[in-house]
Order: C-alpha cells, then sequence, then structure tokens
C-alpha cells in the first residue's frame, strides 16, 4: 500500500496564493534559511529525507504548506502503521510529523491563524504518540495561577523514585519539540517534564503570554513532580535551552528545591534587545503579545539574572558555543562568574547557538551531567 503526501491545508495553500509577501524580519532566502537551521532540525529528530525535500522551496509563501503536507505525510504512514498494529512505527511517523508541523509554523509571526493551526496539528500528532512511544510520554496538566499548562511526563523503567529535570524550551518552542533530550535523560534513569510555558506552544493559545511570570510556573512544575510517587522529591533539576538559558538559572535562584542547572545556551540578559537579528525581536513582540518592537522591549526587561545569578547554589552547569550569534558567549562567562555554587562551563569552540552542530556531542554529555549530579 503506497501512501502519498497530502495536500497542504486550506489555510496554508490560501496563504501562498494571495499575493504573500514575506515580512521584513525574513531577511534571508529560504535555502539560505533551511541551511542555518539544518543542524537544528536533525539534533531535534527530524529526518534528514524531508530536509532534502525542502531544498527545493524558493519562497516563504511555500514555507508552511510544505511543511504541513510533510506531517500530513507522516500521519498517513502512522495510520498504515496502527492499521498493521505496529505501534512503534506510528509512535516514530507521529513525532516526524508533530517536529513538520512544528516548522510549518517556524516563524510566522505575522500569520497568527496559520500560526495556531500548525500549532494545534504539532500538539495532535504528538498527543497520538505519546502513550505508544518505548518510553511513554505521560499527558499531564500543571495548576498554575488562573489556568492549567500542558505538559509530559517521562520516567525510567524499573523502580523508582526517580531523580528529575524539568525541561525549558526557549523563543517559539515547546513541549514536543523535547523528545529526543528527554529520551537521553531517561535512558540515564533521570525522569523528564516537558511543558509549555507562558508564551510557549499550547499555552500561549490559552492566554498565557510570555511575561515574568514564567518563573512561578517552574515552581508549579516541580510542585508537580514533588506530588508524583514516582519521583524523588529532593531530586530535582532545571534544564533551559536558549531563552530557558535564562528561565532556568533564575528558577534556580528562586527555588531552593532546585538541585541542578543546566543553561544551555545561556542568556543573562536582554540588553542588546536592539541588537538583536529581527527575527529574534519579532518572536519576542509575538509571545509577549505586544503590539510593537519597542512595547516588546519593555515587557522583557525582566529578562535579565542580575542580582539572581549570585543566589545559585546548586551544581551549576552551562554550555555556549564560542559563534554563537544569537547570544554572545560573554552571557555564559559573567552566569558562571557569579554564580556561587560549583560552576562547570563548557565554552565550544566554533560552536552555533545551543551547540546544534554538535549535538550528539554536548547532548549526551549534558544528560550525563545531570544524571551523576543528582544520583
Amino acid at each position: 500500500m503506497s501512501v502519498q503526501a497530502r495536500p497542504p491545508s486550506r489555510g496554508m495553500t490560501d496563504l501562498a496564493a494571495s499575493g504573500f509577501v514575506a515580512p521584513t524580519y525574513l531577511m534571508t532566502t529560504v535555502p539560505a534559511f533551511l541551511r542555518s537551521v539544518t543542524d537544528r532540525m536533525l539534533a531535534d529528530g527530524m529526518l534528514i529525507q524531508d530536509i532534502r525535500a525542502a531544498e527545493t522551496l524558493q519562497d516563504w509563501s511555500e514555507w508552511g504548506a510544505f511543511w504541513i503536507g510533510r506531517a500530513e505525510f507522516h500521519e498517513g504512514l502512522a495510520k498504515v502503521a496502527t492499521a498493521r498494529s505496529r505501534t512503534i512505527t506510528a509512535s516514530q511517523h507521529l513525532v516526524h510529523g508533530s517536529l513538520c508541523a512544528h516548522y510549518a509554523q517556524f516563524l510566522y509571526f505575522d500569520f497568527p491563524e496559520v500560526k495556531q493551526r500548525a500549532v494545534e496539528l504539532k500538539a495532535r500528532l504528538y498527543a497520538l504518540a505519546a502513550p505508544m512511544l518505548a518510553n511513554p510520554a505521560i499527558a499531564v496538566e500543571i495548576h498554575w495561577e488562573n489556568g492549567l499548562l500542558p505538559g509530559y511526563l517521562g520516567l525510567p523503567r524499573g523502580q523508582g523514585p526517580f531523580s528529575a529535570v524539568v525541561l525549558i524550551g526557549g523563543l517559539d518552542a515547546a513541549k514536543e519539540d523535547a523528545q529526543q533530550f528527554s529520551d537521553l535523560c531517561i535512558a540515564r534513569g533521570v525522569a523528564t517534564l516537558a511543558f509549555d510555558g507562558p508564551g510557549q506552544g499550547e499555552a500561549f493559545y490559552r492566554g498565557h503570554t510570555f511575561s515574568a511570570a514564567f518563573s512561578r510556573s517552574i515552581s508549579a512544575a516541580i510542585d508537580l513532580l514533588q506530588g508524583r510517587p514516582e519521583i524523588d522529591p529532593g531530586r530535582i533539576g532545571v534544564l533551559g535551552r536558549s531563552l530557558g538559558g535564562f528561565l532556568a538559572p533564575q528558577a534556580a535562584a528562586l527555588d531552593p528545591r532546585v538541585k541542578a542547572c543546566v543553561a544551555w545556551g545561556a542568556l543573562y540578559d536582554l540588553g542588546s534587545f536592539d541588537r538583536k537579528p529581527p527575527l529574534i525581536q519579532e518572536g519576542y513582540r509575538f509571545i509577549t503579545g505586544a503590539a510593537d518592537l519597542a512595547e516588546a522591549k519593555e515587557r522583557t526587561r525582566f529578562v535579565d539574572l542580575d542580582g539572581y545569578a549570585e543566589r545559585i547554589t546548586c551544581p551549576l552547569y552551562v554550555v555556549h558555543g564560542m559563534k554563537d550569534n544569537s547570544v554572545p558567549p560573554e552571557n555564559a562567562e559573567r552566569l558562571a562568574r557569579e554564580a556561587k555554587g560549583a560552576v562547570s562551563l563548557r565554552l565550544v569552540p566554533d560552536s552555533i547557538h545551543c551547540n546544534h552542530d554538535v549535538a550528539h556531542i554536548i547532548r549526551p554529555e549534558m544528560a550525563d551531567w545531570l544524571a551523576e549530579t543528582l544520583r
């Protein structure tokens, strides 16, 4: 039985046919952008075959429709596998489809309806995969202030209680993107909790924009972990990627229950907001719900570890690429210098933002450090 890629959803097709003009923040060509994110895509678990298929794209109006088509293609393969009771194969196709849907919405800050449809598809496909994964992902809801934040709990095999790490994503990231690193932790006996915080994934569409309240959502995630019998309440860490490289250290400073912290692409502050690439600036405008860049800059002034870094007393692992063109390595060096606990600073020569180009080396190292520190 053959399965072919389906036509893209109507919203994506309409965008491509409606005289689409690429926003000014998309200052690069599609082929150049694809080359720049290929390391990240592969590190997060995308298939090289999907990426190669995208090499035919030339115009930004095609981007979202293409990746929606790939997501639906993988969903079709998953349905065939499910009909044959091949649940592991089905789950793998659904995860690949979810990642494709993630990149369908990636960068579409000026097209919120299109972005929302792709986020919903990403979440739906991963939710179908979650119980069938080799390491099943348990859907949870984190009680936080005036609402619920969706997340997934991953547990190692065997008898607990286990140590655990809260996985905190970055700008335009979501819980579904954490699958690859979650598996690395689980294989080392560390449970994981990935969730959508304010401004991320499904939480954004529940009305939770990015704000200083994010720190309290991390504490709420720790509350959930401490209420689970499978988790050792005294062995909980946090890991933050990119923007999470601010959020995780801040959580370590504010919540004494954090016993280990990884800043994966450390972000000390946003003092350089005006010098950030236009794409990054637009991302902050979107997740804060700001009307313009000036308002976004004002709403993100709290992103600053001054006064927090010195309060970090738990073990801290800081990893950063020396060729990070998004967040200069001085951010990592300052964080490591000011923290008061045991600090390991890993500056990787010739490496990019979040070390996606050497993910096969850095990601296992971070998982090893967490397992050993929380042992």
